[in-house]
């Protein structure tokens, strides 16, 4: 009976209230501290005002003037499929990012598990695709241009039809 009691007091502490508790378990090196990455985002927007033409190396070519635009927008973080894990077992979902007019992600930080990931983003011409890895900062800048300047028969003209966006992604 000794031996028992002995167990149950070495298993129990008593809390500040004076009443039983649970012991906290020391951390384990076999548990990852931070199973996830955590992305940092932001977007730039800018858009042609004018366009000049200006003679470089004898070639006559046309210089955009910029003007810094409501960057808000969203994309999507979607989760890639490996063949050699089934879908029953990756258990990652979709994370939709919104970035707020000033450029840089709304909320709290967003986390992603590990694995494969691509940036899904509308009128962007290919996905980028990442691999977060436990505790990694994944950068993810976003950019796009409004119009651009097109050489019609020796005058520079806007385009305002024109948009090019283009994601970049490192992951530290």
């Amino acid at each position: 009976m000794r031996f028992i009691t002995g167990l149950a007091i070495g298993w129990f502490t008593l809390n500040a209230e004076g009443t039983m508790r649970q012991p906290l378990r020391p951390p384990s090196s076999l548990e990852p501290q931070n199973a996830s990455a955590s992305i940092r985002a932001h977007h730039t927007h800018r858009a042609v005002l004018a366009c000049e033409s200006r003679a470089q190396l004898r070639e006559p070519r046309c210089e955009p003037t910029f003007e810094k635009r409501d960057a808000t927008t969203t994309f999507r973080l979607d989760p890639v499929k490996l063949s050699r894990i089934t879908r029953r077992d990756d258990t990652r979902e979709p994370v939709a990012v919104r970035v707020r007019s000033d450029g840089t992600a709304e909320g709290d930080a967003v986390r992603v598990a590990p694995g494969v990931w691509e940036v899904v983003w509308q009128g962007l011409p290919a996905r980028k695709r990442f691999s977060a890895e436990p505790g990694a900062v994944v950068d993810v800048a976003l950019e796009t241009q409004t119009g651009r300047c097109e050489r019609v028969v020796g005058q520079c003209l806007i385009r305002n039809d024109a948009i090019t966006r283009r994601a970049e992604v490192t992951v530290r």
